[in-house]
């Protein structure tokens, strides 16, 4: 079952043309994800471009990917996808987001997994090409406070926030590279946390000892990363990027160059497709003169132009020539990292990247990219909406059926929690018991009437027992009143429970709980389950029934 995104809230309207209505936004992509031709001109452009301008080739970028795997506990499906790159007809189809405590949240997994079924799909479409997936580490962001947690339903069914902090010390602003934070000593009282909240199962110790093996002091975050998401994605092949490794910025530095040499012309770019589009849809990104950053004393600053034509690093009073500038590139590659426009451009350069799976914020941004792409001289790839899903369990799943409600209703709660509620209070407690009182006393004065000429003595015993069972009407209609109003109690709380599962925190549910909430639950095979059911050409919102699955205890 899919739900369409028009009936979501907080959906772009340019991702919603482009689902619904891609005529209208057509022009500002380079492919039709829609047809196999999109796919099949987007694979004949890249094979005539791809390290046409380069200045490496493709077995030295299949021995980066080799050497830095070797770090992430990959499977060989993972190696022979990289042996593959070595050849012409072998292209990418990549995804990728920051670098997040245990993937972050689940939309991350849902783009590794489309990722490795849209190569399969690729594969078997063209059956003379090569489909690899690839999973680009966005780990130069310094957005610490953005991956430093996940959210998991815990123990009492509530959502919970499970932090971590370098020296157990939490700060306003973070300008450190997530790639080269390590795990301190607290990542154990992180763990520990994550331990305690997780609702006890027959998985619960099999999913810490792999959070554990992965997440220690003194490794990388994102090594830990990469080694976590290999540990519940098992065989699945997905190949590993981290663009922070300096053999890889060495392949960067072309479009670094440029991009020094001559800016603004990339910002010129971005502002005049968003000169086009600002008055339909709400733009994704704000470029600046250079988009690139500088990363001195193992901070990250922005690269910004300054007096005398010359560079600088924000809020320092460092400067710098054009010319030196390029001259550090070239021996000091590591230091330089980019921002949101050139990131798709350096990822398209070094891969031989033909798709690029992308949630609703992504396939917005890329709107304003096309002249990017040109002036780099790189082919934008087909853009390919990521799986978007809700899993529903089985108390859900139950909820809707008992209260004959569906997922979009739950999206608003004031008017699902009316619509339940009236029909639970459409027996008139009051109404029932005033006419049963009439009809009770009516026939009892009947009775009296009748029976009195007999014996007045009796005649007055059931008049007073006749009475005092009239005193227990409204007794009992209390109680009634009372029964029903602690039902609807319930039934209020079962619908925020529900409410909040669907909806945490007011966002969907992938993009709050961190996937280790349903594989403690159901098992790491839950994965291959989500595998199977993800339909890559439904591009609605799609609802994976988890009650469907068998869990197996093993």
């Amino acid at each position: 079952m899919s739900i369409s995104f028009n009936e979501i809230p907080g959906i772009s309207k340019l991702f919603t043309d482009y689902l619904y209505s891609f005529d209208k936004v057509r022009e500002l992509y380079a492919f039709d994800y829609r047809s196999e031709s999109g796919f099949e001109s987007c694979i004949e452009e890249k094979k005539r471009n791809y390290i046409k301008e380069a200045l490496f080739t493709r077995d030295e970028v299949a021995d980066v990917l080799r050497d830095q795997n070797i770090n992430f506990d990959v499977s060989s499906k993972t190696f022979e996808n990289i042996e593959l790159l070595r050849k012409e007809n072998t292209f990418a189809v990549l995804t990728g987001q920051q670098v997040g405590m245990l993937s972050g949240n689940c939309y991350t997994i849902l783009k590794a997994l489309c990722a490795v079924k849209l190569s399969d799909e690729l594969g078997s479409m063209f059956p003379s090409y090569n489909f690899v997936p690839v999973f680009w580490m966005e780990d130069e962001d310094h957005d610490f406070l953005e991956i430093n947690h996940i959210n998991i339903f815990n123990r009492t069914n509530e959502l919970k926030k499970i932090s971590y902090f370098e020296k157990g010390e939490q700060k306003d602003k973070y300008t450190k590279p997530v790639s080269i934070i390590k795990s301190d000593e607290f990542i154990n009282d992180f763990i520990d946390s994550l331990a305690n909240e997780l609702q006890p199962t027959d998985f619960t110790s099999n999913i810490i000892s792999i959070v554990r093996k992965h997440y220690i002091e003194g490794s990388l975050l994102k090594d830990s990363f990469a080694g976590f998401m290999n540990s519940i994605l098992k065989n699945q092949g997905l190949i590993f990027c981290d663009p922070s490794d300096r053999k890889i910025k060495n392949f960067f530095s072309y479009i670094f160059s440029k991009e020094i040499a001559s800016y603004p012309t990339a910002c010129e770019e971005v502002v005049k497709t968003s000169a086009d589009i600002e008055n339909e849809y709400e733009l994704q990104i704000k470029p600046r003169a250079l988009n690139m950053f500088y990363i001195h004393n193992d901070q990250r600053y922005v690269v910004e132009p300054k007096e005398d034509e010359l560079l600088g690093l924000r809020n320092l009073k460092i400067r710098f020539h054009r010319d030196e500038l390029i001259e550090r590139l070239k021996s000091e590659p590591e230091k330089f990292s980019s921002n949101v426009v050139l990131r798709p451009i350096l990822q398209d350069y070094v891969l031989p990247t033909v798709a690029y799976i992308g949630g609703p914020s992504e396939v917005s941004y890329f709107a304003q990219l096309k002249g990017v792409y040109k002036h780099f001289n790189v082919t934008m790839p087909v853009i390919f909406p990521r799986v978007s899903v809700t899993f529903i369990e089985s108390k859900v799943k139950n909820f809707f059926e008992r209260y004959s409600v569906s997922f979009t209703d739950m999206i608003n709660l004031s008017d699902v929690a009316k619509k339940i509620l009236s029909d639970i209070d459409n027996t008139d407690i009051e109404k029932i018991f005033t006419t049963y009182r009439d009809e009770f006393r009516s026939l009892n004065f009947e009775f009296i009437e009748k029976l009195e000429p007999i014996d007045r003595n009796l005649t007055q015993n059931f008049k007073n027992r006749a009475e005092k069972f009239d005193d227990t009407f409204d007794q009992m209609q209390a109680k009634f009143i009372n029964s029903m109003m602690k039902q609807n109690e319930s039934v209020t709380n079962k619908l925020n429970n529900i409410r909040n599962n669907l909806f945490p925190g007011d966002k969907l549910q992938e993009r709050t709980i961190n996937i280790l909430y349903f594989l403690n639950k159901y098992n790491l095979d839950t994965i291959d389950f989500i595998f199977e059911k993800l339909n890559l050409f439904d591009f609605n919102h799609q609802l994976i029934d988890l009650s469907l699955k068998t869990v197996d205890s093993r």
